[in-house]
């Protein structure tokens, strides 16, 4: 899966269906316009932040943006808790230990250690990943599903 490739093919469709230009989603995101561009030409992947302000605003799923559903139904989530406080539940939940993230998922103990201690949020490269890991949506990874 192309995260860059799917992100801009989404919000370049997001943006016509929903009469948007680039500056009105800088008006309403305060996203920088050159960002948005790079966005929507597949050059720079947004940060988690930023993706999920777009999905707030187009009131859609992270999943829906990213290309890994294709239901862009509108629904309500919930406000995303601490990463590190979310991991620590996706992993009690999963019976799995840190070690067996690390291992089974490819991601490096002090990448993990950021996450949990609240010193770093994952990319979105990352949290696929851990979607993928525990077989759930990235929207739930992130606690905006429950």
């Amino acid at each position: 899966m192309n995260i860059l490739a799917n992100f801009s093919e989404r919000l370049n469709d997001l943006l016509s269906e929903n009469g948007y230009t680039t500056k009105s989603l800088h008006e309403k995101t305060g996203i920088p316009v050159s960002v948005i561009n790079k966005y929507r030409n597949g050059t720079v992947a947004p940060s988690v932040e930023a993706a999920l302000r777009l999905a707030e605003l187009f009131c859609c799923s992270l999943d829906y943006l990213l290309g890994r559903k294709e239901d862009s139904r509108v629904r309500s989530f919930h406000a995303c808790p601490p990463f590190g406080e979310r991991l620590i539940f996706l992993l009690q939940e999963n019976h799995c230990s840190q070690y067996r993230l690390c291992k089974d998922a490819n991601i490096s103990s002090s990448v993990l250690r950021h996450w949990l201690n609240g010193t770093h949020v994952p990319s979105l490269d990352n949290v696929v990943k851990l979607a993928d890991f525990f077989g759930c949506s990235a929207d739930y990874v992130l606690g905006r599903e429950k």
